[in-house]
């Protein structure tokens, strides 16, 4: 059995956003920086459940 930070980090291992070809504006740089954002904002939303627990268990704030 998965204890709740590997439950939630499991659940959070989809991504939130997937890039797709309805984003592409067609210029070249601008379409590689909004790939590369929606890949730190899926990096974000991955370490999210970690982070909440850390502050959780550490009182500094609520985590919602």
């Amino acid at each position: 059995m998965l204890s709740a930070v590997d439950q939630q980090i499991a659940e959070a291992e989809m991504a939130f956003l997937d890039w797709s070809e309805s984003l592409r504006l067609g210029v070249d740089e601008m379409d590689a920086q909004h790939q590369e954002l929606i890949g730190l904002m899926n990096g974000l939303h991955e370490l999210w459940p970690v982070v909440a627990q850390v502050m959780s268990s550490s009182g500094s704030c609520a985590a919602g």
